[in-house]
């Protein structure tokens, strides 16, 4: 199912705000002094592949312009607002994947694992409750056998949209931040408990 039908110019519009949105994000992004710390290299390109990668719904400020361009699947919702969204996630080189409905959105995230790439999902998403580690992410990796591998970011200074549900962490300008990405680990249906710690563990504050 696609997103609302819009005619040519409103999808014209919301291309070029997402454009333009995309070049002040990365501007913004570029002033916060990011560490980045990965177990194994210093770069994601060179991390193994075809993992399901989880954060918290509203630590993603900082991901989205980190993973572009590396064609990581992520998961938007049938509205206005994420149609811009959508857009917005494809100039920085992710694959969309409009949410219908759960069983839906699931086996099309399962099929992409199984071609071989990432997904990365809000483990608290897509509506909460904030905080709150759903199973999606443990399924996924049961069911495709791909390893999971959690993002913590944590900002020094930032502020809150607290009219979220999430209440969206946004970096001050010229702060510091970290994104540590865990080491991988693996689901299975014998083990949820120890996932549900790891994973909680890995991610960090939300």
């Amino acid at each position: 199912m696609p997103f609302p039908k819009a005619s040519w110019a409103k999808t014209a519009v919301f291309f070029l705000a997402a454009f333009f949105s995309k070049i002040l994000y990365l501007v913004y992004f570029g002033t916060v002094r990011l560490k980045v710390v990965l177990p194994r290299s210093g770069d994601l390109g060179a991390e193994p592949s075809n993992v399901v990668y989880a954060c918290w719904h509203s630590k993603t400020f900082l991901l989205l312009p980190y993973i572009r361009y590396r064609s990581i699947v992520v998961l938007t919702l049938l509205d206005w607002k994420n149609f811009f969204y959508d857009k917005l996630c494809r100039l920085f080189g992710c694959k969309t994947i409009p949410t219908v409905n759960d069983a839906l959105s699931t086996r099309r995230l399962v099929r992409c694992l199984k071609e071989g790439k990432s997904v990365l999902l809000a483990v608290d998403g897509p509506k909460g409750p904030r905080g709150v580690i759903r199973p999606g992410v443990r399924f996924l990796a049961e069911v495709t056998e791909r390893p999971i591998r959690a993002f913590n970011v944590h900002a020094e200074r930032s502020f809150r949209l607290k009219a979220r549900w999430d209440h969206y962490e946004i970096p001050y300008p010229f702060s510091k931040a970290t994104i540590t990405l865990s080491e991988p680990f693996w689901a299975s249906p014998d083990k949820r408990e120890q996932v549900l710690s790891r994973m909680t563990q890995a991610l960090g504050a939300y």
